[in-house]
């Protein structure tokens, strides 16, 4: 019922993308410009062996980019 609802309306809906997420995520932790490039990176690494990483949702995958990327960030500025 709401398919042919939504095509009566002509909505159409996409699905959110890890790179969705991960806007949102740095939008909300006011990540500077080299936090949100590393982690948009190591979001698209997942995409390289994608089959293994289908069983996560692009959810939990933004948030561990984010999560990597603070933690590398945090490590290299650490060591300088």
């Amino acid at each position: 019922m709401e398919g042919i609802m939504l095509r009566t309306i002509q909505f159409d809906l996409l699905v959110p993308t890890a790179c969705d997420f991960l806007r949102g995520l740095a939008s909300l932790l006011t990540l500077d410009t080299h936090l949100i490039s590393l982690a948009l990176y190591l979001a698209e690494l997942s995409m390289v062996d994608g089959e293994r990483f289908l069983q996560y949702k692009p959810s939990v995958i933004a948030t561990a980019a984010v999560a990597l990327a603070r933690y590398t960030h945090e490590v290299r500025v650490k060591l300088i």
